[in-house]
């Protein structure tokens, strides 16, 4: 059960905004009575730095919460901004705290979250600190692509890609002319394809096989 889906239902005090593509969708700390949840399209969450620059933390798809700590009582310091056009959910915190307690399977959705958040950060950190550019970019492109085929039927190996190279060079560490030669490399190799707002991976395990990747499906 997504998140979003798992709170929808009764009156949570939930009403949506929209954030246009490149769009800041929340500078400041959210306030602690709410709970902020993607509904439609993509966005990511990052720490800004000094000049500029900036280091993605997460990217955040439907059902996915924005600063989850947050539910916690952990306030952080980063903030989130629209990859693609989104709409966001925005829930009353003291309603959903109420639902947990008549709904422990609730609960269980928001651990589940927590811990897979947990989790991806603990390999971006890991890829980051450890791997080669290769890796990184090889590790960046399996996570995407293993998060889409988890919730998805569909067989193929051709996703949508919102990502620009500088996204992804915010997200492992490296610069965005070091990105776009390492996926030159992999389409010279024949690994993957990329055309306008499209990637297809070709060749999976070898992809699998650069960063000790292991794919959650």
């Amino acid at each position: 059960m997504a998140l979003e889906s798992g709170v929808a239902r009764g009156n949570l005090g939930k009403h949506f905004k929209v954030a246009r593509k490149g769009h800041i969708v929340s500078l400041a700390k959210p306030r602690p009575d709410q709970v902020i949840i993607v509904c439609e399209g993509w966005a990511f969450e990052y720490l800004p730095l000094t000049k500029g620059r900036q280091q993605i933390l997460a990217f955040l798809s439907a059902g996915d919460m924005l600063f989850p700590g947050d539910i916690l009582g952990q306030q952080g310091e980063s903030s989130a901004r629209a990859l693609t056009d989104v709409q966001f959910g925005i829930f009353s915190m003291a309603a959903i705290k109420d639902r947990i307690v008549r709904e422990p399977q609730l609960a269980m959705v928001i651990s589940e979250l927590l811990g897979e958040r947990l989790r991806e950060a603990n390999q971006l950190l890991t890829a980051v600190a450890q791997k080669s550019a290769e890796e990184r970019v090889a590790w960046f492109l399996l996570h995407f692509t293993s998060r889409l085929r988890k919730w998805s039927a569909d067989e193929s190996e051709r996703y949508l890609f919102p990502f620009l190279q500088q996204h992804i060079a915010d997200t492992v560490g490296l610069t965005a002319v070091h990105v776009s030669r390492t996926m030159a490399t992999f389409r010279a190799r024949g690994w993957l394809r990329l055309d306008t707002g499209f990637l297809e991976i070709l060749n999976r395990r070898e992809l699998e096989q650069i960063c000790q990747f292991t794919s959650s499906r």
